[in-house]
């Protein structure tokens, strides 16, 4: 698990060892007294052994038990890591397909074959992306709208590839995100 900073954060933990990074937490007032409440994000592989039904354990660093408490909390809305909406990433997978049947994609029967072309297609959607931003500068013309359509190619693209290859590109991003903030001491949002 992945400690995370948690909104409205008034505490910080920390350990003699200082090559354990603090503890953001939030003291609450709870039917029974005073409460400390962290945040943690379950790591890629967490997640995939809690989809397959795995529990969750809570180690105490004590030789009692304390009064615990585990829940769920809200998904962060501010500014957290923008997973594509399962609505977006279905359509694409289906016009995808529906491109696939129309078209001869019997050549893309393999691993290598399949990562050559997606690749390649990716490279070519972005090198569209470079050349509409280089006629926008030499121009100086804006024209958002087909900067905006040339990203999502992009988008789309890298999600064909990312799906060709079996690659959770959500589950990627949050823990390439998770070793950029442990790389660069930063706490991680709420």
């Amino acid at each position: 698990m992945i400690p995370q900073r948690i909104q409205g954060a008034n505490l910080r933990l920390t350990l003699a060892d200082e090559n354990v990074a603090p503890l953001m937490a939030r003291r609450e007032e709870f039917e029974n007294g005073t409460v400390m409440v962290t945040a943690w994000e379950p790591t890629p592989e967490e997640i995939q052994r809690l989809i397959a039904g795995a529990p969750v354990h809570l180690s105490l660093l004590a030789d009692g038990h304390p009064p615990v408490r585990l829940d769920v909390g809200a998904p962060p809305d501010d500014g957290g890591v923008p997973a594509p909406s399962a609505s977006v990433e279905r359509e694409a997978r289906e016009i995808s397909e529906r491109i696939a049947n129309k078209a001869d994609m019997t050549i893309l029967e393999d691993d290598t074959t399949r990562a050559l072309y997606f690749g390649n297609e990716l490279a070519g959607e972005v090198g569209e992306l470079l050349n509409a931003l280089k006629k926008q500068i030499r121009d100086g013309a804006e024209n958002d709208d087909h900067i905006a359509e040339e990203m999502a190619d992009v988008y789309l693209t890298l999600l064909n590839f990312a799906r060709s290859r079996g690659v959770d590109l959500e589950a990627a991003t949050r823990a390439k995100l998770a070793k950029l903030r442990r790389r660069w001491g930063m706490e991680a949002k709420a």
